[in-house]
């Protein structure tokens, strides 16, 4: 069930990733065998996204102040890093 808001949310509370550069910091594969589909997700590559970064920008235009990153920012470590955002896209 979706729910929005009747107001957008405070910038501080959205961060928005968009066109990651899939292949500035490649996953390492895992050491041993609990992990082999996520070793196979390792060797799979992934075309870029540039009209994402376009959509992002739009997006940050309607909450002004949004965290927005992009390119090679938008990382897995990026995501990680990011404290309880009340939107997170």
């Amino acid at each position: 069930r979706c729910r929005f808001a009747a107001t957008p949310p405070r910038s501080s509370d959205t961060v928005i990733l968009a066109d990651p550069a899939y292949d500035a910091h490649p996953a390492a594969a895992p050491a041993d065998h609990r992990g082999l589909v996520a070793a196979g997700m390792a060797r799979m590559r992934f075309s870029p996204l540039p009209a994402s970064a376009n959509e992002a920008k739009a997006i940050a235009k309607l909450i002004p102040g949004a965290r927005v990153i992009l390119g090679a920012e938008a990382t897995e470590a990026a995501v990680r890093g990011v404290q309880h955002p009340r939107v997170l896209h």
